[in-house]
């Protein structure tokens, strides 16, 4: 018994002299927060297996590419851009539902942010509003 009360207290005392550092994982840096329109051309998962600090995390990532018909910044606090007209960008559904609302084909509005982590960050789109067909242009 006193010597697992010596080990716990040894373990403790070495444990508080390590330094803490709560952030395991570096944040990837503030972008800007975008509004962009355009027209779904590929719709599309991805699987991968996310590695950190010996640990796996099968990942499911539900995908969009957008043909760019309008962008604009509408939260200048961060960096990068939101994309220039008839460029095709990959967005991540934040919304999990959102997957089963839009299709190749449509027209939407929405925002959209990169965010993350070092290990696991997207070009997340949110907020999104279909649009007329004739919106969007070809």
């Amino acid at each position: 018994m006193m010597i697992k009360a010596t080990f716990k207290i040894f373990t403790f005392t070495i444990l508080a002299m390590i330094p803490y550092n709560h952030a395991i994982a570096s944040v990837v840096p503030t972008h800007v927060v975008c509004n962009i329109s355009g027209k779904i051309t590929e719709k599309y998962t991805e699987k991968y297996i996310d590695r950190f600090m010996g640990g796996e995390t099968k990942r499911t990532l539900h995908n969009i590419k957008v043909k760019i018909k309008s962008s604009q910044i509408i939260d200048d606090d961060g960096k990068g851009e939101c994309g220039s007209p008839q460029q095709i960008v990959t967005f991540t559904f934040r919304e999990w539902t959102d997957r089963f609302k839009y299709k190749e084909g449509d027209c939407i509005s929405a925002s959209s942010q990169i965010s993350g982590s070092s290990t696991y960050n997207a070009n997340w789109i949110y907020d999104i509003e279909k649009l007329a067909v004739e919106k969007c242009g070809d």
